[in-house]
């Protein structure tokens, strides 16, 4: 009797994670396409993430002696700071579903 109690909390927690992980790796799929998008229009990408940008030209950054690639240094640190976090949170996503499947398969 105790072994289906257990084995309906282990498929409720496992559609739980399943659901939550999904819903994570949605959510980075959908900023990873909004900023794609707005990367291709500068004043659209300027809305959307302009108080990175902002921040960032308030520091030295701005006034670098870096040359050509000084003038872009903002937005590839802004660029860079965004796929690591979608890195991250992509993973996170994948290894809660992973574990919700994980507790599916267990549940039987």
């Amino acid at each position: 009797m105790g072994s289906s109690t257990e084995g309906s909390q282990n498929k409720g927690l496992g559609l739980g994670l399943v659901g939550v992980g999904l819903a994570l790796m949605l959510t980075v799929f959908y900023f990873a396409v909004a900023a794609y998008l707005s990367v291709q229009n500068v004043e659209k990408f300027k809305s959307t993430f302009g108080g990175a940008l902002s921040y960032l030209q308030t520091s030295a950054s701005a006034n670098s002696t870096l040359g050509a690639l000084g003038a872009y240094a903002d937005l590839i640190i802004v660029i860079l700071i965004m796929v690591v976090f979608l890195s991250i949170a992509l993973a996170a996503g994948s290894i809660i579903l992973g574990k919700g499947v994980e507790l599916l398969r267990g549940s039987k």
